[in-house]
């Protein structure tokens, strides 16, 4: 597919993985059922969907931030003694409602040139559910839930998630940027606003024709890839 990320490790495609009925709604009926961004934070007992620091607004470290305290005189004094970054998040508006995908980056096709089928899709990511629909087509994907969207009245955002280190990043987070602990989600999100406090459901139409459903389980079995002058590097 095209990569509308302009990244350096670029997408090669998108899969959702879930519970096998949701997955088959997604399948036949094009159901991308939309989450409020915020949704994800109070999931603390869900270790694949829970991240209490999700849709942050700023980390700041602070190496980098000076708290100053006004004294007596009108002069600003330092305040000394923070450990450990300083988390910020602004609840003022809705910051959308996420569909969540897996990005095959082209890191992942190295790792699968070298036969390391393993590190291909994290086994973390099992804790998803049974089942994995993989587009065959994403760009056409992302034509159809764009025109969906627009349809209801919505503009939509698209874009890799990108994984920053809690102890060294210092600046804005927002929705489309997560700590490093995440990174083996290798997330695409799609994010609709404006968002709502529940749900909210975007229906392309069967999407039979550019993808197909396989088990969770055996997705790193089931991926190959193969040069364009007929040569199998994975599997042989």
């Amino acid at each position: 597919m095209s990569d509308p990320s302009g990244s350096l490790d670029p997408v090669l495609g998108l899969m959702k993985f879930g519970a096998v009925e949701y997955l088959q709604e997604l399948l036949t009926q094009g159901h991308l059922f939309m989450q409020p961004v915020s949704y994800f934070r109070a999931l603390e007992a869900d270790s694949a969907r829970g991240d209490s620091d999700e849709a942050l607004t700023y980390c700041y470290q602070p190496s980098r931030t000076v708290l100053e305290v006004r004294g007596p005189g009108g002069d600003w004094q330092n305040v000394g003694g923070m450990v450990g970054p300083m988390l910020y998040r602004e609840d003022r508006g809705s910051t959308g409602n996420a569909f969540c995908m897996f990005a095959l980056r082209a890191s992942h096709a190295e790792a699968l040139a070298r036969q390391l089928a393993e590190t291909v899709v994290d086994q973390r990511n099992q804790a998803f559910g049974d089942c994995a629909v993989v587009f065959t087509d994403g760009d056409e994907l992302l034509l159809r839930a764009r025109a969906a969207a627009a349809k209801d009245g919505l503009t939509l955002r698209q874009g890799l998630v990108e994984y920053v280190d809690k102890e060294t990043y210092h600046g804005p987070m927002g929705p489309f940027r997560k700590f490093s602990a995440f990174s083996y989600q290798s997330e695409f999100r799609l994010v609709a606003k404006p968002g709502c406090v529940g749900p909210r459901s975007l229906m392309l139409g069967s999407l039979e024709d550019i993808a197909v459903r396989i088990p969770l389980a055996e997705i790193n079995r089931m991926l190959r890839l193969r040069s364009d002058d007929g040569s199998e590097f994975f599997p042989r």
